[in-house]
């Protein structure tokens, strides 16, 4: 570990900082584009109220006065 640390293993100790690295990112890329468990299941109960209708979630545009 310490010819590791003072780079006498020829460079390639800058590769696995850098691998280590690209991994930790790719990880927390793909964590962070996933969605909560909790909203999807949340997701298709709130499209639908009891009566069975479709209700948009976002409201129509308002109308312009004047």
């Amino acid at each position: 570990m310490t010819l590791l640390l003072h780079g006498e293993a020829g460079g390639w100790d800058e590769l696995l900082i850098a691998l280590v690295a690209f991994g930790v990112l790719w990880i927390a890329v793909k964590l962070a584009g996933r969605k909560p468990a909790a909203e999807d299941e949340n997701e298709d109960e709130a499209a639908v109220d009891e009566g069975g209708e479709h209700h948009d979630p976002v409201p129509p545009p308002a109308q312009k006065l004047g």
